[in-house]
Order: C-alpha cells, then sequence, then structure tokens
C-alpha cells in the first residue's frame, strides 16, 4: 500500500493497486473495504467514490492512539495475505 503525504486536509488515499490481483482475491477496492472491516474492524471508503479507483479513502480525524491502532490491524490482517 503506497500513500502519498496529504496537503492540508483530513484523509488521504493511500493506493491498494498491488492487493487488486487475481491472487490476492480482491477484484475492487470497495471488496477490499468490506474484507478490511470484517477481519481487521477497520472502516474505509473506497476511493472511486471519490473519483479515485484502486485506492481508499481513510480519514485521520480520530485520536492518534485509534489511528495507531487501526493501521497497526489493516498491516496485521495485509501482511497475513502474504503468507
Amino acid at each position: 500500500v503506497d500513500c502519498p503525504v496529504p496537503e492540508g486536509a483530513f484523509y488521504c488515499f493511500p493506493s491498494c493497486a498491488t492487493l487488486l490481483s487475481g491472487e490476492r482475491g480482491f477484484r475492487s477496492d470497495a471488496e477490499l473495504c468490506t474484507w478490511l472491516l470484517d477481519t481487521a474492524g477497520v472502516a474505509l471508503v473506497p476511493g472511486r467514490a471519490f473519483g479515485m479507483p484502486g485506492h481508499l479513502r481513510l480519514s485521520f480525524a480520530y485520536a492518534d492512539e485509534q489511528i495507531r491502532d487501526g493501521l497497526a490491524r489493516m498491516k496485521d490482517v495485509i501482511e497475513n495475505l502474504a503468507a
């Protein structure tokens, strides 16, 4: 997952293109968002809802601790895909 640094916003759009392959089983950013909600308990919005297919919309208008926890849970489940 690759994420450019946002400029003056409270959200970012990390690319999830590498996770959207036949090997991983995700056919769209929406399907990946559903899987992350079900598996990691992290709610994201598909980037295609904002004209950015292949991306996730991640808000960071939360406490730093909540953001770190959510990112750690996402990292854990995504890393388990490769295992």
